[in-house]
């Protein structure tokens, strides 16, 4: 009897080794939430598998927080609980463009840098988390990642929604021009009590300078909304590195010069692809699947921003940003 046992032992041996992923999803969960940070990152760079697994805890646990911090209805909350719920508002708010895009995945890997970030709890934290994403889902990718991503003008299409978006959330934000000029939509929004300029840009390449202010542009924005939902006047600069800015939110001026945020946007673009920007501007909401965009669309869109400072010595100029431009 012991013989035949030893014949069926032999007859069936493992023929690989146990992997993580052969373990049940719910121990997977247990084990990821016992791994601090940093090395949940190097289990992400292991496999596609493993990636997939640790998405789906991640944004379990983001989603938790969201729900719990920023928009579960209180009957009282102090200082600290006020700020955390609108910068969590403010941050989702931006962010979930890219995750309604189907970037998961990177939303995901950068969440996790947000959770180191967040115990500083600084406004600064929007600025930096979304300058990271905004990096990961442009950098080429790490292994695990899906092979197939997003092309460079769908990015492009995202990043102009989310722009939008933002932009709408400003109080007394103002549509000051939506017209046609020959092929061309032409987009020009008021943004009052709010300056934002470039003090000093290093040599760089023009394309490197254009990255820097295109994804400067909608972190800074962000992390301003912060003072403006909080009624808050502030100043300061921010060195991205490449390009030094100075930008401010002054709510409480009653001078008839008020400092005021311009942007003009130039966009030429396929029909359905005009229409679902003109849609969000006007603040109506779009489905998952407008982000659906034909591969033969076309799309270039290019920014003009300048400040009219309080001031009428200060004069920072107009910064002038590519979206997306084909070659």
């Amino acid at each position: 009897m012991s013989q035949s046992n030893n014949q069926a032992e032999e007859q069936l041996p493992f023929n690989r080794k146990l992997t993580l992923l052969d373990l049940p999803y719910d121990v997977l969960d247990i084990i990821f939430s016992k791994v601090d940070f940093p090395h949940q990152r190097i289990l992400r760079g292991v496999c596609k598998g493993l990636r997939h697994h640790h998405n789906c805890h991640i944004m379990h646990k983001y989603n938790w927080y969201l729900a719990r911090f920023a928009y579960q209805v209180k009957q009282s909350e102090n200082a600290g609980d006020q700020r955390l719920r609108v910068l969590l508002q403010i941050m989702d708010g931006a962010a979930k463009n890219f995750l309604q895009a189907g970037l998961e995945s990177q939303y995901a890997s950068n969440i996790l840098y947000f959770y180191e970030l967040n115990s500083r709890s600084n406004p600064s934290v929007i600025y930096e988390f979304l300058y990271r994403l905004q990096l990961r889902v442009e950098d080429p990718p790490l292994p695990g990642d899906d092979s197939a991503r997003i092309g460079v003008r769908d990015l492009r299409i995202i990043y102009t929604i989310a722009l939008f978006r933002l932009l709408r959330s400003f109080h007394h934000f103002r549509i000051v021009e939506s017209s046609m000029n020959v092929m061309h939509w032409q987009l020009v929004v008021e943004v009052p009590n709010v300056f934002l300029g470039v003090m000093d840009e290093r040599n760089v390449n023009l394309r490197m300078s254009n990255r820097c202010k295109r994804i400067g542009l909608l972190s800074i924005l962000a992390e301003m909304l912060f003072y403006v939902k909080q009624n808050q006047t502030f100043g300061g600069f921010k060195d991205t590195g490449n390009v030094v800015y100075t930008y401010g939110i002054q709510p409480g001026i009653q001078t008839k010069r008020k400092p005021r945020l311009m942007i003009k946007c130039i966009i030429l673009a396929s029909k359905s692809i005009r229409k679902l920007l003109q849609d969000v501007i006007a603040g109506k909401d779009v489905t998952k699947s407008s982000f659906n965009v034909p591969l033969d669309a076309v799309f270039r869109a290019r920014l003009e921003v300048s400040s009219k400072p309080e001031k009428r010595f200060f004069d920072y100029g107009t910064m002038h940003i590519n979206i997306f431009q084909d070659d």
